[in-house]
């Protein structure tokens, strides 16, 4: 029994239908380029031109997926969400995103033109001054390249192309101080000295202190007023004893007489 068992499962692995094996994307080198529409006023509608290229070697097969910005300054009017159930808003009239299942030929095959297909998106201007680029990506799983999948979409006015970055304000400059050049450095340096002034005068001499008078100073400095004084006592006292003793050698008149 249990032999006539594993005959009945091996007969029926063999006879069972295989599984289908998991296809891979056909390769396909999708690309995108842009172009540069020129302004011809600062407000409306305008449209932004850009175009799809199959490089090959196949055409895809499945889901392409495509993402589209609008430039600064510009609100997104279409492709619209709101009008396709394919796209959905990233960010709300910014950048919308479009999901297309289906077929596309290599460029030159069948009806797809050598040169690519034409596509476009529209825009309104809502801010002239702050405008800058659009962008566009197509993805698609076979894709074995990546780097052409994004394309700039471009926007000139009076005969000039906006640039796709803001540019940052500057700094008000502050002013400093002026450093000195190496020259004016060296020629400082360099400059002689300045001699002094000989004239033919003589020159005066200062006194020395033997031949600088003394002075009488509140501080004590020289002979004080002490000293004056008591100087003058000493000459009275002298004069005084002088004459006393000038009047006792004199005889008196009673005694001269008498003689």
């Amino acid at each position: 029994m249990r032999w006539i068992r594993i005959m009945i499962a091996a007969v029926v692995i063999v006879l069972s239908p295989a599984q289908p094996a998991y296809a891979a994307d056909p390769k396909a080198d999708l690309a995108e380029t842009g172009s540069t529409t020129t302004l011809a006023t600062t407000s409306g509608v305008v449209t932004l031109a850009f175009t799809e290229h199959n490089y090959g070697p196949e055409s895809s097969h499945g889901w392409t997926v495509r993402d589209f910005w609008a430039p600064d300054g510009t609100e997104l009017i279409s492709p619209n969400p709101s009008q396709s159930s394919d796209c959905t808003a990233i960010t709300p009239k910014k950048h919308v995103r479009c999901r297309f299942y289906g077929q596309l030929w290599v460029d030159g095959h069948y009806n797809r033109p050598a040169g690519g297909a034409e596509s476009s998106i529209i825009v309104k201007i809502v801010s002239a001054k702050d405008l800058t680029c659009g962008k566009v990506r197509i993805s698609y799983d076979g894709d074995p390249k990546s780097s052409n999948n994004t394309a700039t979409l471009r926007l000139k006015r009076n005969g000039k192309v906006i640039p796709c970055t803001k540019p940052k304000p500057s700094a008000s400059p502050t002013r400093k101080a002026a450093s000195p050049t190496p020259a004016a450095v060296a020629s400082a340096s360099m400059s002689p000295s300045p001699s002094p002034v000989t004239t033919d005068e003589p020159a005066t001499e200062s006194p020395t202190a033997d031949e600088v008078p003394v002075l009488v100073g509140e501080d004590g400095g020289g002979i004080g007023s002490g000293a004056i004084v008591a100087g003058g006592l000493i000459l009275v006292a002298l004069g005084g004893g002088l004459l006393w003793w000038l009047r006792r050698r004199r005889p008196t008149g009673d005694h001269a007489h008498a003689a």
